[in-house]
């Protein structure tokens, strides 16, 4: 049996995702002459993986030397690193060293950039995205990533604290119940600390809970499904407390029709068609819809989608198909035409962000 050392590196594109991989594991790794004798092979992952425009380089290495490696390892890296995750190989890929291990098919074992006595502790947050440029912290842009690891960093007296969260949610995206996990060596109490951190921290985000977590949960690979809404006001005049949070139709939608053509993207298809193309090769876009409700209460229509999960602005591209459909530019069964062109066309155009909500991770 052979394990599989998997070097997680998020960058903000795929250049930078690059650098930081070959400056913190090829130049540094390299530089350990019997450090090299222990890895039996090198792997790249470009594109994305769990839903995030990421670089990962994977390291394999024979059982025997795996405590030697993950030692190393270590010491060669701060706390805050790129994540460091030891993996088995899935069944089906230990015989043959040409082909790629599928990260998607692997069960997580542990995290190792945390110190061995640290606690982890997972919290569920929600946010108005409306002024921020996303989840994930970016150099000179306000981030609810940024804000939060800001104040964890104040508050335990360290230089930071790294935050890993389920998925990026993009600029001016809400959530109700985004997930995230950060690990400390020094234990805290987390009613108090909860306390502390939304007494500090801007009014648009709230930590909803905050509790010490198993050792191995990890808030974006152990999730295994998702739930987002898209809010939609069909009339023409928004009720200024909502403006924020829905997308504006003043035509009348054809409810029905949206419901036919949602029930037709249930079940697994490619919906490449209804992703936006980060210019990066992406493994695999197959993903699977568990479930796809359009609900109306008067002038409010919400498109409730459950996922094993969801690519980029995939949601916001599902949500301006459908709002098309109700207009009458398209048919219900265009549904079916699109997934089978495999490509992104016309037909679907991305829906704005600030009526989408992360509504729920599952575990």
């Amino acid at each position: 049996m052979m394990d599989i050392f998997f070097i997680y590196v998020t960058a903000a594109n795929e250049s930078e995702a690059k650098l930081i991989a070959r400056s913190v594991v090829e130049e540094r790794l390299a530089a350990c002459a019997n450090l090299l004798g222990a890895i039996k092979s090198i792997y790249w992952w470009e594109g994305e993986v769990c839903e995030s425009e990421e670089v990962a380089l994977v390291l394999k290495t024979s059982k025997a030397r795996k405590a030697e490696l993950i030692d190393r390892i270590k010491q060669l890296h701060s706390y805050d690193c790129p994540a460091i995750v030891c993996l088995p190989i899935a069944a089906g890929n230990s015989g043959s060293s040409e082909k790629r291990p599928d990260i998607r098919c692997l069960n997580l074992a542990v995290v190792l950039h945390s110190s061995p006595m640290s606690t982890r502790y997972k919290m569920k947050v929600t946010y108005d995205g409306t002024n921020y440029s996303g989840w994930q912290v970016q150099p000179r842009h306000r981030t609810v990533q940024g804000e939060i690891e800001r104040l964890l960093a104040e508050m335990t007296s360290l230089k930071h604290v790294r935050l890993e969260s389920s998925g990026r949610t993009d600029t001016g995206v809400h959530a109700r119940a985004q997930m995230a996990h950060f690990d400390l060596e020094k234990p805290i109490d987390p009613k108090y600390f909860q306390r502390g951190l939304n007494a500090q921290i801007d009014r648009d985000i709230r930590i909803l809970t905050l509790e010490q977590a198993s050792p191995d949960f990890h808030a974006r690979f152990s999730a295994v499904g998702k739930e987002y809404r898209y809010f939609i006001y069909n009339g023409l005049i928004v009720p200024p407390t909502k403006r924020l949070y829905r997308l504006q139709e003043g035509r009348p939608l054809d409810i029905e029709k949206m419901r036919t053509a949602a029930s037709l993207l249930v079940g697994e298809h490619d919906f490449a068609p209804f992703a936006a193309n980060r210019k990066v090769p992406i493994k695999s876009t197959i993903r699977t819809i568990h479930s796809f409700y359009v609900r109306k209460h008067g002038a409010d229509i919400t498109l409730e989608v459950q996922g094993n999960g969801f690519l980029y602005k995939m949601v916001r591209g599902l949500a301006g198909f459908l709002i098309h459909v109700g207009m009458g530019r398209l048919e219900p069964e265009a549904a079916l035409d699109i997934l089978d062109h495999g490509k992104r066309t016309a037909k679907v155009q991305t829906a704005q962000p600030h009526g989408l909500f992360l509504w729920k991770v599952f575990y």
